[in-house]
């Protein structure tokens, strides 16, 4: 009996219901809804994000359309740069009438990242063909209970994982295509799910292209798609693209060196190695390389016990499992090579650094080196396998491709062009680029769980990993949630900031924040946060790698130049040679110092409370 459009709904909304329950549990309701004090102050990688939300808000349209023009003034930036999640920021600005406060969009950010988390799991499990619900569910719950998805609560943008999910959902419909029925619509949600993945943070676009562009290349490979259509769906792609773009100033504005980004890979075995799990208590030290917690990709308890369970169910029926990897076998390629890029230092495909299997204590393997055993093992592998060189090539094509690719590259590690590094270098490698994996091993348990004979089965070993998954990650849940109420280094003192700000037309902070480290770096967040309150326009920003016009050297002395209406914060020593305009006063009479924090204003004469100004420079 085939189902009616209505129950057809009822699943993705109980996944969806599942994911706001998972969300409020997380994070509180509090949060979620923007109703706490500690949302509107939120430090670290959050206070990026908001402040370039606010900034957004507080101004009219203009264009670039991303653009804001107060903060890093008088150049402005476009919010991409700031982290500031572009679609749901012009989501915002547009429900502008509702009257809801910066604070309260961004609470309400986790609560729709939640609620998709669990939506999309279920349409990306269907798509792809699972059909008992409790399969379905199941795979809803496991989802939201990710532990590298829980982990990411600490930089808003990056929790947009339903995208991934969305990414696997269009995949699996995409292999419903035929040549008689190529099916438009989806081509178009495909590109749309990439356009909207670069709108959410663009490290997304790299994530879900690696899954929806080798299917529909699998398409024309097969002859289910012309070489006229695949193409025309590329060009779109790279169209619509090129197009947010231009449109919302990524490229007008640009972007520096990496500047010490992209020297974070993972842990190779990471996902395997049990971190900050509840199945297994004990050191909750996560496993980092160069001390980035963007190694953290544990799965999970419920999904590991799920994943030995396909294991078993492929070395059962190898056959059929051989016959599934070779019907996707450009996804599985794309999926083995943003495992090595993930666990690579740089996202360098040429580079001579090392990777770590277990921790950065055994032994750093070379990547180029690896890639041509991997290269080489897997031609070997596949020819006896497949007993023939013209078998491999016929049904096989992708691996002696992929084979000859690993080989040049290793060997052109030395050779390989500065240029080429430079716009590479500008993506780091980490275990973000993971996700799309863990995602993918997901639906591979699922699709392998809903095949089990007995219904009664099926039903049991779902919910049994999806309770195990739930009780694994409470760790996870506990430390999200103290992101916003007891982890000082995430929570922005900006109270006594925005009272000297709040006197002011202007503010000045020229220190470059990547000259910056331990406390000053907070107070130099507090101070962007308490701009923002009021929009205030601030000649600095949050964003080390953006190109900027009036982008400031490291400095061990600054030169205070302050015009009327203008507060100057100075982190290191204050130069006594006084060239500020119009005024005539010495320097001792504009400026306060303490440590190394100095707050400069023409206005003191009109601040009344020295105590104010000794508040202004906290965590001493």
């Amino acid at each position: 009996m085939l189902r009616t459009k209505p129950q057809r709904l009822v699943t993705p909304l109980l996944g969806g219901l599942i994911g706001a329950v998972a969300g409020a549990h997380t994070l509180g309701t509090g949060v979620v809804f923007g109703r706490t004090e500690s949302v509107g102050n939120v430090g670290g990688d959050s206070s990026t994000t908001l402040t370039g939300m606010r900034y957004f808000l507080a101004e009219e349209w203009q264009w670039p359309f991303l653009q804001v023009s107060n903060l890093n003034a008088p150049d402005g930036v476009p919010i991409a740069f700031t982290d500031s999640i572009p679609i749901w920021s012009l989501f915002a600005k547009t429900m502008g009438p509702l009257g809801l406060e910066p604070a309260t969009w961004f609470g309400l950010w986790f609560l729709a990242v939640y609620v998709l988390q669990g939506l999309f799991a279920v349409e990306a499990l269907r798509a792809w063909g699972v059909k008992h619900t409790s399969s379905l569910l199941a795979g809803s719950a496991v989802a939201v209970s990710m532990p590298f998805f829980i982990h990411r609560v600490f930089h808003p943008a990056l929790t947009g994982h339903f995208i991934i999910l969305a990414a696997w959902t269009v995949a699996g419909h995409l292999r419903t295509i035929s040549p008689d029925k190529p099916r438009l619509g989806l081509q178009v949600a495909a590109v749309a799910a990439i356009v909207v993945s670069f709108l959410i943070h663009p490290y997304f676009i790299v994530m879900t292209g690696v899954v929806v562009i080798p299917v529909i290349a699998d398409l024309v490979r097969t002859s289910r798609l012309s070489y006229v259509q695949g193409g025309a769906w590329f060009s779109g792609l790279v169209a619509a693209v090129g197009a947010i773009a231009y449109g919302g100033g990524y490229l007008t504005s640009g972007a520096g060196s990496a500047e010490g980004y992209g020297l974070f890979g993972m842990v190779a075995f990471g996902p395997l190695l049990p971190q900050r799990s509840d199945v297994f208590p004990g050191d909750e030290n996560i496993i980092a390389v160069n001390g980035s917690l963007e190694s953290y990709v544990w799965l999970g308890f419920g999904l590991l016990v799920g994943l030995l369970f396909v294991v078993g169910a492929a070395a059962v029926n190898r056959s059929r499992s051989w016959q599934i990897v070779q019907n996707h076998q450009l996804l599985a390629l794309c999926m083995v090579c943003l495992y090595f890029y993930a666990i690579t230092p740089v996202v360098h495909l040429y580079n001579n650094s090392s990777f770590s299997l277990l921790d950065n204590r055994l032994g750093p393997i070379p990547i180029s080196i690896s890639m041509v055993l991997v290269g080489l093992a897997t031609l070997g592998a596949s020819l006896y396998l497949l007993k023939a060189g013209s078998t491999l090539i016929r049904r096989w094509p992708v691996i002696p491709v992929a084979a000859g690719l690993a080989v040049t590259v290793g060997f052109s590690a030395t050779w390989m062009p500065t240029l080429l590094q430079s716009f590479t270098g500008q993506f780091r490698a980490s275990g973000r680029l993971f996700w799309a994996i863990g995602y993918g091993l997901m639906i591979v348990t699922f699709v392998a769980i809903d095949r089990i004979s007995r219904k009664e089965l099926a039903i049991g070993v779902a919910v049994l990993i999806a309770l195990i998954q739930l009780v694994d990650v409470e760790q996870n849940r506990i430390n999200a949630r103290s992101n916003f109420d007891s982890r000082p280094e995430q929570v922005a003192d900006v109270t006594t900031f925005d009272s000297l700000i709040a006197r002011h037309d202007r503010v000045t902070m020229p220190n470059n924040l990547a000259c910056l480290g331990g406390h000053d770096i907070q107070r130099f967040q507090n101070v962007l946060t308490a701009a923002s309150l009021d929009a205030k326009p601030i000649d600095n920003m949050d964003e080390p790698r953006i190109k900027t016009k009036n982008k400031v050297t490291c400095l061990d002395v600054q030169t205070v130049d302050l015009s009327p209406g203008m507060i100057g914060f100075y982190f290191g020593s204050v130069s006594l040679s006084d060239s500020s305009t119009g005024t005539s006063k010495p320097l001792e009479s504009l400026c306060r110092q303490s440590t190394s924090i100095t707050v400069c204003t023409q206005n003191w004469d009109e601040i009344d409370n020295d105590d104010t100004v000794k508040l202004a420079i906290p965590f001493e």
